[in-house]
């Protein structure tokens, strides 16, 4: 596994770290994932439920999304602001 490791220009090996976390917090980020994940399902069935189209990440969406980003660092538009009456 230690050989899946990308490594550094003139690196000839990487060495794997490892750290050990206490097993009550093991179970409480575990919990937590889970929980996590069910509420992205209950979002993803009541988005589509009310007729929004749910895309999918994809890493074609990311590198639009990195350029968006890019584009509104280099030239920042005025913040709009909506009130409700």
């Amino acid at each position: 596994m230690a050989n899946e490791y990308p490594l550094h220009p003139r690196q000839t090996h990487a060495e794997p770290y490892y750290c050990t976390i206490p097993l009550e917090e093991y179970e409480n980020l575990k919990d937590e994932i889970n929980h996590l994940r069910s509420l992205n399902e209950t979002m993803r069935a009541e988005l589509e439920r009310r007729g929004v189209i749910v895309v999918p990440p994809s890493a074609e969406l990311d590198k639009y999304e990195k350029e968006w980003v890019e584009a509104q660092r280099k030239n920042p538009a005025p913040i709009t602001t909506f009130t409700r009456f």
